[in-house]
């Protein structure tokens, strides 16, 4: 007695085996008298045993050899359409996974205190981040539709070009500029960024921090070591000033008088 069995194969993994038969071939009758023996062997009835042996459908080796096509082309079919649906199953395991590792990066550059823009090659605004938005005055939509010539009054073709000999060459931004909110106003800003390309295109990722509290603080420092100057140059007392490691960095004229040397 025959019995046809074929697996279902895929990625190297045996997932199923798809079975047919029983079936005699009609040039291999069945042997009664062994199935006779068997049944007594096994204490089945003789008679609906040989019964259902009489009954098991007899084949040529033609018909068989169709139907195992037809039976292999199948389990291919069942096979193929696994695979396919396997990776179905695995490319949306994927995007759902990159989709959350978006959402979850979106949301924290979206919660940066910094302005973070993403910019093409023609210096278009790809993607900005709230605090963009809330530095420059506009909405996310708006300055999309802009450029970095919009919102720099110092950036130049040429100051361009510095840029991406700098990024090709693999180095990253620091630099410091200005730029120009919706209502006109100018402010200071100290830039940082980082270049790759995606999909054939160049993109800048780029950061702006407001430093006018910084420029505050250092104009401030400027006028008060102006007004120290002033006040010690014209100081009828020997005023000296050291640096942390006890060495003279400072001396007023009245001091070089004392000491005699300049």
């Amino acid at each position: 007695m025959i019995n046809i069995a074929i697996p279902i194969i895929i990625e190297g993994k045996r997932l199923g085996v798809l079975f047919s038969g029983q079936f005699f071939y009609d040039n291999e009758p069945p042997d009664l008298d062994w199935f006779r023996q068997q049944a007594e062997e096994l204490g089945f009835d003789v008679k609906p045993y040989l019964a259902a042996v009489h009954q098991a459908p007899v084949f040529n080796h033609t018909q068989v050899d169709n139907t195992m096509r037809f039976l292999h082309q199948l389990v291919q079919l069942l096979a193929e359409t696994g695979l396919v649906n396997l990776r179905r199953r695995q490319e949306l395991e994927e995007r759902n996974q990159l989709t959350q590792e978006l959402f979850v990066l979106n949301t924290a550059i979206n919660h940066a205190g910094e302005a973070f823009f993403l910019i093409d090659d023609r210096q278009c605004f790809k993607y900005v981040n709230d605090a963009a938005c809330r530095s420059l005055g506009y909405s996310r939509d708006e300055l999309l539709n802009l450029t970095t010539f919009d919102i720099d009054p110092d950036i130049t073709p040429e100051t361009l070009a510095e840029i991406k000999e700098q990024f090709d060459r693999g180095m990253s931004l620091a630099v410091e500029s200005r730029h120009r909110t919706k209502d006109g106003k100018i402010f200071p800003v100290e830039i940082t960024g980082n270049s790759f390309k995606y999909n054939g295109t160049r993109l800048g990722l780029i950061t702006a921090r407001d430093i006018t509290e910084r420029k505050h603080a250092e104009a401030l420092l400027r006028q008060r070591e102006q007004e120290f100057r002033t006040l010690a140059e014209n100081s009828p007392d020997n005023i000296v000033r050291y640096d942390t490691n006890c060495r003279m960095i400072y001396l007023n004229p009245r001091m070089e008088k004392t000491l005699g040397i300049s």
